[in-house]
């Protein structure tokens, strides 16, 4: 069976929630080499609630090291560059919140062969490591509807490849079918979604805050992901990347055992119009099709010319012309990074 604990929470009891969580999910963890893998997806303030808060970081890995852990912490943030990793970890706080325990993990990738995909570059110390946990935040997305425990492992990828296979696989459907193959490289031990402050509307990075308090721990991340989307009301059936992970054998949903706080919240907004619950699969197909998200719109008051767009593009649909930002329509592949960096809010999907 596969468990999931759902626990009341803010940040400010964390120091006490954290051993209860091991307690019900017992670890070894002397003399072991620990991973934890965050969500630092761009450099915004923990306030901004895009990353997974520093304070929950901050506790794991005290209460690892105590136990005699050796820790790391660090991600592949969606920019890329010399110094972005340093860059993301300070602007987020998750630097200084692992007690000297965070790293580069872009110097060091190796080559994995992944069926259906072939070799994708993938960072040693998420493969080397003894256990595996893997902090998400608990936001939306506009290509997965929910982003959590499967997507949070993208970013075991290094450089190029994230934006790489959005071009392979442009469209919401075909991208979550990537997802899974992507999380069973390195299977996290233990899954804690950061739901104590949420996201709601336009996520992953520009959506509205929702107070949930809650965490979502399982050793199995599609439970945890399925726990989530029904607290949302949003049947899981509609999260395309379990339907994969179904077919492919990799969780049976009527092993899902729910423990603990789980809670309804009530009119969480989405990134997109899903319909309710009598949609039938065909109409669905029809709501994702590419053609629906083909498009962004750029509010230009909000655009500072930053240019983090213009360097995450995988097909160069955006560059700085003049005082403006140019955007060729032709050339988008509807993947989204542009609007999951940039941090004034000014990419929305059209």
């Amino acid at each position: 069976m596969a468990k999931v604990k759902v626990y009341q929470a803010t940040y400010d009891d964390l120091e006490e929630l954290i051993p209860r969580v091991f307690r019900d999910f017992p670890f070894s963890f002397k003399n072991k080499r620990v991973f934890i893998k965050p969500n630092m997806l761009s450099a915004r303030r923990p306030e901004e609630g895009v990353t997974t808060n520093p304070k929950l970081v901050k506790e794991i890995v005290k209460y690892i090291l105590a136990e005699g852990g050796e820790v790391l912490v660090g991600d592949n943030p969606s920019l890329m560059g010399e110094g972005i990793q340093m860059r993301v970890g300070e602007k987020t706080g998750i630097k200084e919140a692992s007690l000297g325990k965070f790293c580069d993990i872009t110097r060091n990738p190796r080559l994995v062969k992944v069926p259906e995909l072939g070799e994708l570059a993938v960072s040693s110390e998420i493969l080397d490591c003894d256990i595996l946990l893997s902090l998400p935040k608990f936001k939306t997305h506009p290509l997965t509807i929910l982003t959590g425990a499967v997507k949070n492992m993208f970013g075991i990828l290094v450089g190029v490849e994230k934006p790489r296979l959005h071009y392979r696989f442009p469209t919401p459907k075909e991208f979550s079918s990537v997802l899974p193959l992507i999380y069973e490289i390195r299977r996290p031990d233990l899954t804690i979604i950061d739901g104590i402050i949420g996201m709601e509307g336009f996520g992953p990075s520009n959506g509205t805050l929702r107070v949930i308090n809650r965490l979502i721990v399982s050793r199995d991340g599609y439970a945890c992901d399925w726990v989530m989307a029904q607290m949302v009301k949003v049947e899981p059936e509609r999260l395309e990347f379990l339907n994969q992970a179904e077919k492919r054998g990799l969780f049976l949903p009527k092993e899902i055992t729910v423990e603990g706080d789980f809670i309804t919240v009530e009119k969480f907004k989405l990134p997109i119009k899903v319909g309710d619950n009598l949609l039938s699969r065909s109409f669905l197909k029809l709501l994702y099709h590419p053609v629906r998200y083909k498009r962004i719109r750029i509010e230009k008051k909000r655009c500072r010319l930053c240019s983090l767009c213009v360097q995450i593009c995988p097909k160069s649909a955006l560059m700085i012309k003049g005082k403006g930002l140019k955007y060729k329509r032709k050339d988008c592949i509807a993947c989204f990074c542009c609007q999951e960096v940039c941090p004034e809010g000014a990419i929305k999907p059209a």
